[in-house]
């Protein structure tokens, strides 16, 4: 399985409107894109390291192979109605920077 996580800050005084608008996006995604497993999407509530820069939205995909995350990535719906809210070269573009880290799970559980 390969996990992808998105970390997304938002443009400082992002309306409410458009933070919810790709937060539907984000959790329509699954329904739209095939391959994905599980999914989630939550808030960043990590009060730990105050004045480090507030990564707002978490978004987490789950994927069988690397194929599948590949099709996700590429898929229509990814390109032509999410990636517009996170491309810096888009009118459409709400955040400010997002960081994108994808990994191999193991069982660890097997391990144990």
């Amino acid at each position: 399985m390969f996990v992808r996580i998105q970390l997304i800050m938002l443009k400082e005084a992002t309306p409410e409107e458009q933070t919810s608008a790709i937060e539907q996006v984000l959790t329509t995604m699954p329904e739209k894109i095939p391959g994905v497993v599980t999914w989630s999407i939550g808030h960043n509530i990590n009060p730990m390291f105050p004045g480090d820069p507030l990564y707002q939205i978490i978004w987490q995909t789950t994927h069988a192979s690397l194929r599948d995350l590949q099709v996700f990535n590429t898929h229509d719906f990814h390109r032509e109605i999410v990636w517009p809210y996170l491309n810096k070269d888009d009118q459409r573009c709400i955040v400010q920077h997002h960081f994108t880290v994808i990994y191999e799970t193991s069982n660890l559980e097997a391990n144990i």
